[in-house]
C-alpha cells in the first residue's frame, strides 16, 4: 500500500465519527469526536442492532456522561405527509400504534433522518425511534414558551421508543373517561429542575370522549407531574402528537364523519389561544381537558443513550 494511501487511512480513523469509514463505536471515540468537532452535529456510530450493524449517520450530542443519538423531530408547522402506511401527517396521532400503519410504534419507515438540530422545518423520524435502545430520553427544546434547556430522564426499561409506544394499545379511550396512561420516566438530577408539569414523560392520556364529538382530547407522548399518573387528572400537561377532534376507526376524523380535522394553524399558545374543536397537532403546551394549547412554532428533539 502507499505511504501517501496509509497516512490517509490513519488520518480517518484518528477522526472517529466524522466518516462512514471511521464510525464511532464506544463512548472513548465518542469523547473524542467531541473533542474533534464541537459535537452537537451529524454523526456516524455503528453498534449491533442498529441499521443492520452497518455505520449509521444521525444527529448526535455528547453530555453528562453519555452520547445521545436522536430518535426523532417534531416540528409544530410540519403537515407533511408521512411516509407510514396510513398517509396522515408526520407525527399524526392514532388508536393503536401496533397496527404498524403510524408513525409511533416499530414500523421501519423513516424520514428525514439525516435533520442537524434545528435547521430546516421538517419533522424527522430517525431508525433510533426503533433500534435504538437505551434507559435515558434527553429532550431538546426550542420555540417551546416553558421550556428552553434540555432535559434528561431515566426511563423505566431500556426499550426503544417504538416499543414503548406499542405497550398501549388504544390512545384514543372513547367513552371512558378522562384516563391518564403509564408514567415511562423521570426526570435526571443531573441537568437542571424543570416545573412540575415537565417532570415525567409517558404515554397516553384522553378525555375519553364519544368518536362522533368535536374534541375528544388525546396526546401522544405526555410529559407532566408524577402525581398525574395515578390520579387520571388531565391538567397542565404537555405533549407530542395531538388531536381535539372526532374519530374513525385509527385516526382522527371530524365530528361531521365527513373530513379530517384541520391541521391547526391558529389560536396558539403564544397568542393566550385553545383549540376549539375537530383540529389537530404535533406539539401541545400547558394544557387541561377542553383547553389544549398548541405550540405551531414549536420544535423538540428526543434523544437516546447510544454509549456510555
Amino acid at each position: 500500500m502507499p505511504i501517501q494511501q496509509m497516512l490517509l487511512g490513519l488520518g480517518a480513523k484518528d477522526k472517529p465519527g466524522e466518516e462512514a469509514s471511521s464510525p464511532i463505536t464506544n463512548y472513548t471515540q465518542a469523547g473524542e469526536w467531541h473533542s474533534n468537532t464541537g459535537g452537537d452535529q451529524l454523526a456516524w456510530i455503528q453498534k449491533s442492532g442498529i441499521n443492520g450493524g452497518s455505520p449509521y449517520q444521525v444527529f448526535c450530542q455528547y453530555s453528562n456522561g453519555h452520547l445521545w443519538g436522536a430518535v426523532g423531530r417534531w416540528v409544530g408547522s410540519d403537515s407533511t405527509a408521512s411516509n407510514a402506511s396510513g398517509g396522515y401527517y408526520r407525527w399524526c396521532t392514532c388508536k393503536n400504534p401496533n397496527n404498524g400503519d403510524n408513525d409511533w410504534g416499530q414500523a421501519t419507515h423513516t424520514f428525514n433522518q439525516n435533520f442537524n438540530k434545528w435547521n430546516g422545518g421538517e419533522s424527522a423520524r430517525t431508525r433510533l425511534w426503533f433500534e435504538g435502545q437505551g434507559n435515558k430520553t434527553r429532550v431538546l427544546f426550542t420555540g417551546i414558551v416553558g421550556r428552553g434547556d434540555p432535559l434528561e430522564y431515566d426511563m423505566n426499561d431500556s426499550n426503544t421508543w417504538g416499543t414503548r409506544m406499542q405497550g398501549e394499545s388504544d390512545y384514543y379511550r372513547n367513552d371512558q373517561g378522562v384516563t391518564t396512561g403509564d408514567q415511562l420516566g423521570s426526570y435526571s438530577s443531573t441537568t437542571s429542575t424543570p416545573a412540575d408539569d415537565w417532570k415525567t414523560i409517558g404515554r397516553q392520556v384522553s378525555d375519553g370522549e364519544a368518536t362522533n364529538a368535536t374534541s375528544n382530547d388525546v396526546f401522544m407522548i405526555v410529559f407532566c407531574v408524577a402525581a398525574r399518573w395515578s390520579s387520571n387528572d388531565w391538567s397542565q400537561m404537555n405533549g407530542l402528537g395531538w388531536k381535539r377532534s372526532g374519530v374513525s376507526g385509527q385516526w382522527p376524523r371530524h365530528s361531521n364523519g365527513s373530513q379530517d380535522p384541520a391541521f391547526w394553524t391558529s389560536n396558539h399558545i403564544d397568542t393566550g389561544g385553545t383549540v376549539s374543536g375537530n383540529g389537530m397537532g404535533v406539539i401541545a403546551e400547558d394544557s387541561d381537558n377542553g383547553a389544549i394549547r398548541d405550540n405551531y412554532d414549536g420544535k423538540m428533539i428526543l434523544m437516546v443513550n447510544i454509549f456510555s
